[in-house]
């Protein structure tokens, strides 16, 4: 159920972006579950070595 409103999620915010640009929201297309699952565990490794970063930068 979890990858289900993961999914509508994306779709709002995709047709939110296509509003904020002047397009047409209905443009919007729902990605799939494994799409969204592997886009999430991209961004969760990003914010993790971002975390690492500033810690770095702030121990020295």
């Amino acid at each position: 159920m979890k990858s289900e409103l993961d999914k509508y999620w994306d779709l709002l915010r995709k047709r939110r972006a296509f509003r904020n640009v002047g397009d047409d929201p209905n443009r919007a297309q729902m990605r799939s579950a494994d799409t969204i699952e592997h886009y999430k565990s991209e961004k969760g490794q990003f914010i993790n070595l971002l975390y690492l970063y500033i810690l770095f930068q702030l121990a020295f």
